[in-house]
């Protein structure tokens, strides 16, 4: 129910197409000192035949409650990526007002339920996954949430309701 909740501070990231929108993956807002930040895996950002940041990205919002704000598209930009992370910190215009997820005070340890909420690029719908936390380092952690390689910039919400990572695909799998 927390996941469902907090379902609202995640965005999907898409780039114009021939038939409309592409969807590329996730991003999610969080709260912290300075306000709602964004952020999201780089590879949904960055080309991967080129590396650089892909033209014309916009966000949008699930919109399905009432009184929300339309759905979009809103245009991202990008505020700096972080390579080694391999997380992007991004920014839209033209809304004000939405909640950002609280970031968990302490990492995700084994055995922890971390449910992932994010959308299958195919078809553009919500998805929620949830998983056991498998594996767990220093800054990051591995889960068995059933991830494809389209969840990039889901937000891995703990059983609080927070934060507890942001899904990014490495060469050697998926992790937060």
């Amino acid at each position: 129910v927390r996941a469902v909740r907090a379902s609202s501070a995640v965005l999907m990231v898409a780039i114009p197409s021939a038939t409309g929108f592409e969807a590329l993956g996730a991003a999610v807002m969080v709260r912290g000192a300075k306000g709602v930040s964004v952020l999201t895996d780089a590879g949904v950002v960055l080309d991967p035949a080129t590396g650089m940041v892909r033209n014309g990205l916009v966000v949008f919002v699930m919109g399905s409650k009432r009184g929300a704000p339309p759905p979009g598209p809103y245009p991202l930009a990008i505020e700096r990526i972080d390579h080694r992370s391999r997380l992007a910190v991004v920014s839209f215009k033209g809304l004000s007002g939405l909640a950002g997820l609280e970031i968990a005070g302490s990492g995700a340890s084994l055995g922890d339920l971390v449910s992932a909420v994010g959308h299958g690029s195919l078809t553009g719908a919500w998805t929620l996954s949830q998983g056991l936390v498998t594996a767990s380092g220093s800054h990051a952690y591995r889960s068995d949430a059933t991830l494809g390689p389209d969840f990039g910039g889901s937000a891995l919400i703990n059983s609080a309701g927070e934060l507890a990572g942001v899904a990014v695909l490495a060469d050697s799998g998926i992790y937060a």
